[in-house]
């Protein structure tokens, strides 16, 4: 194998890359598959590459070009405008509505959906008990077995480590903003990570899934899906958003990123402004 098939094969696994995954096909994603192929010497490897564009079902290698290409670095409390108007909803839904269904995609390692629980759990907190001021006891005893939320990636490495939950500064910079408040009531510390309290983790269900397949669910009331847009094609962006409009209720409400384009249908959702962010409504 040569520098050159490589080069020309890293172009049609990018190309078949963007149709199955979303992910826009530009110069630094073949750069990174024809390092990929590159690093993979054997050649009975390149003959399965050059298999790949022909396999219709995911398979291990086609994983391991998306851990390639994927970005799974976030950190907690990110864009804090935006979540909190995120909290400013789900306090005038969880007054309105039992239950409370969330989907943050991409969450890469999690921080993301995390951030979504502590929120919740405050919001909770405060309607049960009258303060914000959190207490240990207080908190342990909170029924939260009415909010559901979703992170979603399709990176399965990316949702191992949101699984387990556990963060340091050292490696990834996840806690560089956090409240101390809240690493203070929503973690258990240890010598090397802080580790999200089991009650948060339980409250967090992580899926791999491709946000451009039919979406996991109907009824979510918020989807935050910030800065992913801006790596898809406009084919891409189109599906991507007719599937966030199925997965909300009528009235539910989307939060994208701030660099994210605004390519969404009129007929689907009416935008709102307030002092602090950009949303959209569900018609």
């Amino acid at each position: 194998m040569n520098n050159s098939s490589a080069k020309r094969l890293s172009e049609i696994l990018a190309i078949e890359i963007r149709e199955r995954y979303g992910v826009d096909s530009g110069e630094a994603v073949r750069a990174k598959i024809e390092e990929l192929i590159l690093s993979d010497t054997s050649s009975s490897t390149f003959d399965q590459y050059v298999e790949l564009s022909k396999t219709k079902n995911h398979n291990a290698l086609w994983q391991k070009i998306i851990e390639k290409i994927t970005i799974h670095e976030s950190y907690f409390q990110r864009n804090e405008n935006i979540l909190n108007a995120v909290a400013k909803t789900v306090d005038e839904i969880l007054s309105e509505k039992k239950t409370l269904r969330i989907w943050s995609v991409p969450c890469a390692t999690g921080e993301e959906a995390y951030d979504l629980a502590f929120i919740v759990a405050e919001c909770v907190y405060y309607q049960n008990y009258g303060t914000k001021k959190l207490n240990d006891k207080l908190l342990e005893d909170l029924s939260l077995d009415h909010i559901y939320i979703y992170g979603t990636d399709i990176s399965e490495t990316s949702l191992k480590y949101a699984k387990l939950g556990q963060y340091n500064d050292l490696a990834m910079g996840a806690l560089r903003k956090l409240d101390p408040v809240r690493r203070r009531y929503f973690f258990n510390q240890t010598p090397d990570y802080y580790e999200v309290k089991p009650k948060i983790k339980r409250m967090v269900k992580f899926v791999v899934t491709n946000v451009i397949d039919p979406p996991l669910q109907s009824n979510f009331d918020i989807i935050l899906c910030r800065n992913m847009l801006i790596y898809f094609s406009d084919e891409q962006k189109k599906k991507c958003q007719e599937n966030l409009a199925k997965a909300l209720v009528p009235g539910g409400r989307l939060f994208l990123g701030s660099v994210d384009p605004f390519l969404l249908n009129p007929d689907d959702f009416t935008q709102h402004t307030d002092d602090q962010s950009i949303w959209y409504q569900k018609k």
